[in-house]
């Protein structure tokens, strides 16, 4: 069976764990590796695969990348995350194991019998073109932070932290139109979240009741807040107990739609555009092992 290992240099631990990886995987497979070069690569690589399965080695950006270059590859390979960068989110919530030589075992049998995740992409769509995405993406705040976090990445969690407050001095909360399906809303947003998994951020419950497998989202909208509230209630985030705050809301649908202009937008980390923005849930899928 022909595999793919596609390693993302620049991530935080995506050499790291290759390394733990390869010996195990060229015992079980007919190995090709790929180290990314530039930004979009993985897409390009993941286009043109030719491999039974892509073992991806980098963080939710790189799956990302991943996934927008499988919608056009007719081949349509497997895809095995690893837990290879800052976040892995989607691994999180995919259940996978961390462990290499549970997690090539883990790969082998779901191989054997068929019974991966089959998960439809979302898409979302900005004046600076579409892109289809996994887990999370948010709009206002979050997008704030994700763009600041590019300096402080290789600091994890702790860098994240950084950005958060950074943002926190500059961000102001809009008076946002939006729609979750045929359902109108206006209210003072800091940020709306268009969940499919429950994680984000490297680690932060956002979504607790959101599924990657099902094909329906959660809409995480959090209302104005102030700084004090907001730092003193931020590490509930972690086990999903932000959801109890008067200010924050979670409305399930399968489609949103962001009517004011003017706001940041990101997805998986990466930056999108900017709102009006459009949410789907496609037919596209990908098999994830």
């Amino acid at each position: 069976m022909r595999a793919e290992a596609l390693v993302n240099p620049v991530s935080r631990s995506g050499k790291k764990v290759y390394k733990k990886f390869k010996p195990l995987l060229e015992r079980h497979f007919n190995l090709r590796t790929v180290f990314t070069e530039y930004r979009g690569h993985a897409s390009e690589i993941a286009r043109e695969s030719e491999a039974d399965v892509i073992f991806v080695f980098g963080g939710d950006g790189t799956l990302n990348e991943v996934v927008n270059g499988l919608v056009h590859n007719v081949r349509f390979p497997f895809v095995a995350p690893t837990f290879g960068g800052s976040g892995c989110d989607v691994a999180r919530s995919l259940g996978i194991e961390r462990n290499p030589e549970k997690r090539v075992k883990e790969v082998l049998a779901k191989l054997e019998s068929g019974s991966g995740h089959r998960v439809h992409l979302s898409r979302v769509d900005t004046a600076s073109g579409g892109r289809f995405f996994i887990g999370v993406s948010d709009v206002g705040f979050g997008a704030e932070v994700a763009r600041r976090f590019d300096r402080w990445r290789k600091l994890g969690r702790f860098g994240y932290t950084l950005s958060v407050l950074e943002s926190l001095k500059e961000f102001k909360p809009r008076r946002v139109n939006f729609r979750v399906d045929d359902d109108p809303y206006t209210m003072e947003v800091m940020m709306l979240v268009f969940a499919r998994t429950p994680y984000f951020g490297g680690g932060m419950f956002i979504s607790p009741n959101s599924d990657p497998v099902s094909r329906e989202a959660r809409v995480v909208v959090l209302k104005r807040v102030g700084p004090v509230r907001f730092l003193l209630n931020f590490p509930r985030v972690y086990s999903g107990k932000h959801l109890e705050m008067d200010e924050i809301s979670e409305i399930p649908g399968r489609n949103l739609y962001v009517e004011t202009p003017g706001l940041p937008v990101e997805a998986e980390g990466e930056y999108a555009g900017e709102t009006p923005a459009v949410y789907t849930i496609t037919e596209a899928y990908v098999n994830f092992v």
